[in-house]
């Protein structure tokens, strides 16, 4: 999380993406001032905080001073996340991972029980010492894509691999399903 700061504000940004729709936020909390900025797909909003509606006023400098932030955020948004802005999805294109998130090979098969899905190891089982058990759902089709990658990147039959050779395989295999990458990163530690 990074911190920004404006003429009488101290404010925090987070990217917080969300399972449901594949929709990423930016927001932008201001300190002591009840008002968050939030950055969809469709646009900004300024939202009051809970702190707020219980009857906190926000001045029109302080708002000014968001605002402010708020269009420093837009730009940071845009060239980080310019994929996003392009109509592009966390979830990359697979149909329906957003539906189901991540989750363990035992809860996957069992939420997409009679639904055609696969689940798909994150971190092919092959790779590592350790498993790491989270996986997603995806049709077969791109369950075969994603085994072709890993294939392509990593071929078999050569054992088990360091974190970093895996690390920089997931970079290219998940390069356009950001959430899958960073989850890759935060299951070997990087």
């Amino acid at each position: 999380m990074g911190a920004i700061h404006s003429v009488n504000s101290v404010v925090m940004a987070s990217l917080q993406p969300a399972a449901v729709g594949g929709v990423c936020q930016i927001i932008i909390k201001i300190s002591k001032k009840g008002y968050e900025l939030v950055k969809t797909t469709s646009g900004y909003k300024w939202v009051r905080t809970q702190a707020s509606r219980a009857g906190q006023s926000v001045s029109n400098a302080a708002r000014s001073g968001a605002q402010a932030v708020g269009n420093a955020a837009r730009g940071a948004w845009d060239a980080v996340t310019g994929f996003f802005s392009r109509g592009g999805s966390i979830w990359g294109d697979l149909s329906r991972a957003a539906d189901f998130g991540f989750k363990t090979y035992r809860d996957m098969r069992d939420a997409i029980a009679g639904t055609g899905l696969h689940a798909h190891h994150i971190i092919e089982k092959r790779l590592l010492d350790v498993v790491i058990d989270i996986t997603v759902a995806v049709t077969k089709a791109e369950h075969q894509i994603f085994t072709n990658l890993w294939r392509n990147e990593i071929a078999y039959g050569l054992g088990t691999h360091s974190k970093a050779t895996v690390w920089e395989a997931a970079q290219v295999v998940y390069k356009h399903h950001p959430i899958i990458l960073d989850q890759v990163r935060l299951s070997l530690g990087f």
